[in-house]
């Protein structure tokens, strides 16, 4: 049986790909700035501060070399385009990101001193453009 392309990455090298069987989720969010400021008469007052920006954190769980393909997403230092969903449809939606270092998590989860789960890799990206 073929795999299914979950999430595709267009890299100034190439593409990587992750099948699905690598991928537990992607959700995509936004992010605003905002400044809170007390209003002693009531509610308080929210002012909006620059555009908001979209972040897509993707949930890896490391099989055969999802490894090493996630650390050529993250040394590539230039703009990246992803495809969140090419699983469902590979010529709709698209971003243009780049790779957040501070967004990134690695979880081993162990159970009466065996490892309970795949490795699971959480790295977040900002869209850029």
């Amino acid at each position: 049986m073929a795999q299914v392309i979950a999430v595709r990455f267009t890299l100034g090298s190439g593409n990587v790909d992750f099948y699905e069987d690598e991928i537990e989720e992607v959700p995509v969010t936004n992010k605003q700035d905002f400044r809170l400021l007390e209003n002693p008469s009531g509610v308080p007052n929210m002012f909006i501060e620059g555009d908001a920006n979209i972040i897509i954190t993707i949930t890896f769980i490391e099989k055969r070399d999802t490894r090493s393909k996630i650390n050529q997403v993250i040394d590539e230092k230039d703009e990246m385009t992803i495809y969140p969903f090419y699983g469902n449809d590979s010529s709709a939606s698209y971003s243009v990101i780049l790779y957040n270092p501070q967004g990134i998590k690695r979880t081993k989860i162990y159970r009466f001193g065996e490892l309970e789960a795949d490795v699971i890799h959480r790295l977040t990206f900002l869209q850029s453009s």
